[in-house]
């Protein structure tokens, strides 16, 4: 496998527990050497260190420069001096798949949005349902009619990320469907910690597909 440079200290990755009980933390990389291992900060939950037993095997994957990778790992140590740190066995390969794709998951995300017009404030808000996704828009079925360029303000809730208050987005297209409407959406502005959210969510559902 070629030396990617992807282990940068301090880059942010998720992994889920390999064995039948799904178990799940997010951490930082902080070092590796090429072929022999990877050095991550050990994982903190609820504020104390979680246990990682020497030999589980966990599935690693983060998002660097428009990739999502994807590779299995062991514990193999620890160090709790001067810092607490956890050694994960180096991956004999990698997966890697280009965000830029823009490939879409199909989804079933309830959404309330307004109108970014002066005379429709948040008190107005409509209800809509989300049915795929991608990094940079999504399609939303609801009610109404919305025209080719219409901003709207979208608000929702992830699982396992929580609320997202406020992404602005675009009306690209918009198809009847018996009594409702498909909205093909671009998003163009987040805050830093709803696009976090948002890909680090599509970054979990890539991770599912490749495993199926």
């Amino acid at each position: 496998m070629d030396d990617l440079n992807i282990f940068k200290p301090g880059l942010h990755f998720n992994a889920i527990a390999l064995q039948a009980v799904k178990s799940k933390f997010a951490s930082n990389f902080a070092g590796y050497k090429h072929n022999q291992y990877i050095v991550i900060e050990h994982p903190i939950v609820d504020g104390r260190p979680m246990r990682l037993e020497e030999g589980t095997v966990w599935i690693i994957y983060f998002v660097h420069n428009g990739f999502i990778y994807e590779f299995t790992a062991q514990v193999i140590g620890a160090t709790k001096s001067p810092f607490l740190l956890t050694f994960l066995s180096y991956p004999d390969s990698i997966d890697r798949t280009d965000l830029r794709l823009e490939r879409r998951y199909p989804v079933e995300i309830e959404a309330e949005f307004y109108l970014d017009l002066e005379e429709i404030g948040p008190e107005n808000w409509l209800k809509g349902t989300i049915q795929d996704i991608s990094l940079k828009g999504c399609q939303l079925k609801t009610k109404i009619s919305l025209l080719p360029g219409t901003i709207i303000h979208l608000a929702l809730s992830l699982r396992d990320q929580g609320e997202i208050k406020n992404m602005t987005a675009t009306a690209k297209n918009c198809q009847k469907a018996g009594d409702i409407f498909v909205v093909g959406l671009s998003f163009f502005d987040f805050t830093t910690q709803d696009y976090e959210k948002w890909s680090d969510y599509i970054t979990r559902l890539s991770a599912v597909s490749l495993r199926v």
